[in-house]
């Protein structure tokens, strides 16, 4: 479970970065 969180959190990370860069 501990790092199932840690790669959701990394994948929400790197979603969020990549639309701040289209952005």
């Amino acid at each position: 479970m501990g790092c199932l969180s840690i790669i959701v959190s990394i994948f929400i990370l790197f979603v969020s970065m990549e639309g701040f860069l289209l952005k």
